[in-house]
């Protein structure tokens, strides 16, 4: 799992944190209190304005946008660079001269090309830092230098270099990852995810402090409860019908790795008792959804036959995503045999809820034939599960 952390640039490149070949360009003007170059790593030539690279995680190692900043003693040189997106614009400044220990060296963002308004920035230490852009535009990054040598030296420069994480709505692919960046908890992020039949979405997240989840349909209104985790590393899961849907996300990290992967599931359940699915013991099992889109309370129904008395098992198996199920087990006579509630809450991982079993077979059930009830507690509650039954 990759660390994600508020990120200092060094210990992004340690965790293996790769950027794109696309790039986010700048206007070409600039406004120099001081006459420095401006020199591209990449190509060496002289430039008047600055370009980022986009984050992308599909590369093994990082690849920073550079460039070299001459700067004049007891002056400054300012450069503009244009971000077309919103999202946060991680930086190093590094400073270089032979008597850089006697001088005083600043990296300042603003928002103005006369550099009297600060832009939403903050630098960590001396030398990295990071650009929150709530709003597009140009933003002009001034590099100054005091000097307080003995020696009066005509040449500094700063090494200047930079990677961008967008803050936009995304559509996700199944299987595929992307990087997104939080610039406040209380603006979300929207992913969409289309899917051709019936089935679950499982929507995995990266990030330094978790985040929350809700599951809304192609109006993005929710239909589902909200999902929370405080974990790292979780994966949320959404019983889904064939449709458009989006992932209302929310978080309080700064930015992280999502992916969604989706498997195609057949619900095979029975919609009333009289139409119960019927179960083999030690037979297969049967897969069943509880879509947000159901009314409260609608149940699936599934019955077996012992044709003996003996020890059985009956295996509920899934996961809860939000609301709640409860399982009710009758024999024919509506006598019940027990039941149980599993909710979210239920999984100390948060946010998804494992479904085990109802009846453990410490007992010897009679011969029979027995029913299952599987109900939502709740309109909104969203679960994917199985049943089987086996012998002792």
């Amino acid at each position: 799992m990759k660390k994600l952390t508020r990120v200092l640039l060094i210990v992004l490149a340690c965790v293996g944190i790769a950027l794109p070949a696309g790039k986010v360009l700048a206007t070409e003007m600039t406004d120099t209190t001081a006459n420095g170059s401006i020199i591209d790593t990449d190509t060496n030539y002289e430039v008047t304005e600055f370009e980022t690279n986009e984050l992308n995680i599909t590369l093994e190692e990082p690849n920073y946008k550079s460039y070299y900043v001459d700067v004049p003693n007891g002056q400054s040189v300012v450069v503009p660079i244009t971000l077309d997106e919103k999202g946060r614009l991680y930086y190093i400044y590094d400073f270089k001269n032979e008597y850089q220990d006697q001088k005083s060296y600043y990296l300042d963002v603003y928002t103005d090309a006369a550099c009297t308004q600060m832009a939403d920035y903050y630098n960590y230490d001396t030398y990295y830092g990071e650009l929150d852009v709530t709003k597009t535009g140009t933003y002009y990054i001034k590099f100054s230098v005091m000097d307080s040598t003995v020696q009066q030296e005509t040449f500094n420069y700063f090494k200047f270099s930079s990677f961008y994480v967008n803050s936009r709505n995304e559509t996700l692919s199944s299987g595929k990852q992307v990087v997104t960046a939080f610039l406040s908890y209380d603006k979300p992020i929207y992913y969409k995810v289309t899917v051709s039949k019936p089935g679950s979405i499982s929507f995995n997240m990266q990030s330094s402090k978790g985040g929350n989840v809700i599951l809304c349909n192609s109006k993005k209104k929710a239909i589902a409860s909200e999902c929370k985790s405080t974990d790292t590393d979780h994966t949320f899961v959404f019983a889904v019908s064939k449709g458009t849907y989006y992932l209302k996300v929310t978080s309080p990290s700064y930015f992280a790795y999502v992916m969604q992967t989706f498997k195609g599931i057949t619900d095979k359940s029975g919609p009333s008792k009289q139409k119960a699915k019927t179960l083999k013991v030690d037979g297969a099992i049967v897969n069943a959804l509880a879509l947000s889109t159901e009314k409260s309370g609608k149940a699936d129904w599934f019955k077996f036959t012992n044709d003996k008395k003996r020890k059985t098992i009956v295996d509920v198996v899934g996961m809860v995503s939000c609301g709640g199920l409860k399982i009710d087990f009758y024999d024919t006579k509506g006598t019940s045999w027990g039941s149980r509630y599993f909710y979210p809450a239920n999984n100390v991982d948060g946010g998804v809820s494992t479904i085990y079993y109802v009846m453990d077979g410490t007992k010897k059930l009679p011969e029979g034939t027995y029913y299952i009830k599987v109900s939502k507690t709740s309109a909104k509650t969203n679960a994917t599960y199985s049943v089987g039954v086996r012998s002792k």
